[in-house]
């Protein structure tokens, strides 16, 4: 009987550390999520923007993994001072954008690694936020 409890705990230790490796495949402090958008013309940056970005899922996920979501704009109508505008273009240049919006890019801030987040037509966040932690654990 006693060795029955030993195990059990054994077995009850293991899948604890197992779950939290598992919930830390995300590394705190270390992604950066790169949203190149057209803030005032681009209706799926607009749409990302509001239902996946801006819904509180996904901002206390963000909150949580310490991810930096850093937005990178190419407005039509709104003028952009040019300090802004080189960022952009400077940051375009880095990620190798290609001009397609919305274009999110996962990049692990250590080792400069990059993959590419899917954004289709009606996105859910959970979905979203399920392809974050999958590709992160690839960078």
């Amino acid at each position: 009987m006693h060795f029955r409890k030993i195990l059990l705990f054994v077995i009850l230790g293991f899948c604890s550390i197992s779950g939290i490796q598992q919930s830390s495949s995300i590394s705190k402090d270390n992604l950066r999520l790169y949203v190149f958008q057209g803030s005032d013309w681009c209706s799926n940056c607009i749409r990302l923007e509001r239902q996946v970005l801006q819904d509180s899922q996904f901002l206390l996920f963000a909150k949580r993994t310490q991810l930096e979501v850093i937005r990178i704009d190419f407005p039509q109508r709104i003028q952009l001072d040019s300090a802004t505008k080189k960022y952009n273009e400077e940051m375009a240049e880095k990620y190798d954008f290609k001009g397609v919006f919305p274009t999110v890019i996962l990049v692990n801030k250590l080792n400069e690694q990059r993959i590419q987040i899917s954004t289709k037509r009606n996105t859910k966040t959970s979905d979203f936020i399920a392809q974050i932690k999958v590709k992160s654990a690839k960078i």
